[in-house]
């Protein structure tokens, strides 16, 4: 129960920010734009539509990570509120879990907003030459692999946020973002989460139980990452 009422009070914070819905309705309207520049994307045919979809649904959860989810752990440490919840009887465990829900339930819920605001657009654009609207049937399944993704984006968001300041934390979280596709098939790539694959299309993405693994995997060393990082060091006070 202690968790669930954590991770309310997360989603509810979360939600409240302009953020939320500003950030949406600008991505979308970017891709809107994209397909109103660039008409010969949709008239090569629905993959290359598809691939701006998924780009623009993962780039809606990079945002929603970053900026709704590196400072959560870091303003309660400041403010005092992570030392008042300790004291009561919850556990740190259910602290932890509770941000993390919170976050991942808000964070789905932008890149859910995003994801119908690009289906609107690649139906209202159709291909040139051609009647009727073009539709991906197979952006959902590309959005669900998205949906992994933010499995791990939230989990390190709140792992950043116990660990670096509310200004840099957001930078650390894009450099992980970059640095694990950039370093894919080197001996870094074994190590660091490459968010590329979820972006992938069907017909190259792993199988979708795999990549599930892999983001269960990955979203709990955050997690506990940020459990030893609460345990093991004194929580920072603001600076008065």
């Amino acid at each position: 129960m202690t968790t669930l009422a954590i991770a309310s009070n997360t989603w509810r914070e979360c939600v409240r920010r302009p953020f939320t819905y500003v950030s949406a309705i600008t991505i979308v309207t970017l891709a809107l734009v994209s397909t109103l520049l660039r008409p010969v994307t949709f008239g090569a045919g629905a993959p290359e539509a598809i691939n701006l979809g998924i780009s623009t649904v993962l780039l809606a959860a990079l945002a929603a990570a970053a900026f709704l989810g590196t400072g959560l752990v870091r303003a309660d440490i400041e403010r005092g509120t992570f030392l008042l919840v300790m004291s009561q009887p919850v556990g740190l465990p259910p602290y932890v879990a509770g941000r993390f829900l919170g976050l991942l339930a808000a964070t789905l819920l932008l890149c859910t907003l995003t994801a119908g605001g690009v289906v609107g657009v690649l139906a209202l654009a159709g291909r040139p030459g051609q009647a009727g609207p073009l539709v991906p049937a197979a952006l959902l399944g590309a959005t669900l692999r998205v949906f992994l993704a933010v499995l791990i984006l939230s989990a390190a968001a709140i792992a950043l946020s116990a660990l670096a300041s509310r200004l840099f934390a957001p930078v650390l979280l894009l450099a992980l973002f970059v640095a694990g596709d950039a370093a894919a098939g080197g001996p870094l790539g074994r190590v660091l989460p490459a968010f590329g694959l979820f972006g992938l299309e069907a017909g190259r993405s792993p199988p979708m139980g795999w990549l599930a693994l892999y983001a269960v995997f990955y979203s709990v060393v955050f997690l506990v990452i940020t459990y030893l990082r609460l345990t093991l060091r004194a929580p920072i006070r603001a600076e008065s």
